[in-house]
């Protein structure tokens, strides 16, 4: 089964003024077949949506890859990611169809699906 959603070795590490770096994904190895539903679950601070956010574009790794339905987000710049997003993510109360089961394939021009 493909995956539509992989992290690969993804880091996080969240920085504040005068105060220390707080690791919060270190080196995050992920795959989420297509079709398949996912719960994260965890305690608070754990990355639960520090990963969301990553996986949505809203956020960026400081390493590693995020591909999801194809599209390295990772690669795309600032402008495109925004494309991407406005493309590709949804909220809960405006449903859409996602990846490849109504798109066409994705290509090297990202923003893809």
């Amino acid at each position: 089964m493909t995956a539509a959603i992989s992290l690969r070795g993804v880091r996080k590490t969240y920085k504040k003024a005068g105060l220390r770096a707080v690791p919060v994904l270190q080196g995050l190895n992920l795959e989420v077949p297509e079709g398949q539903f996912l719960a994260l679950m965890g305690p608070s601070g754990s990355g639960k949506t520090t990963i969301l956010n990553l996986m949505g574009g809203i956020d960026r790794a400081d390493s590693g890859e995020v591909i999801v339905c194809g599209c390295h987000l990772e690669r795309l710049t600032s402008g495109q990611l925004g494309d991407w997003r406005a493309n590709n993510v949804a909220s809960s109360s405006s449903p859409t169809t996602c990846c490849r089961s109504s798109r066409p394939p994705p290509t090297s021009n990202c923003p893809c699906c």
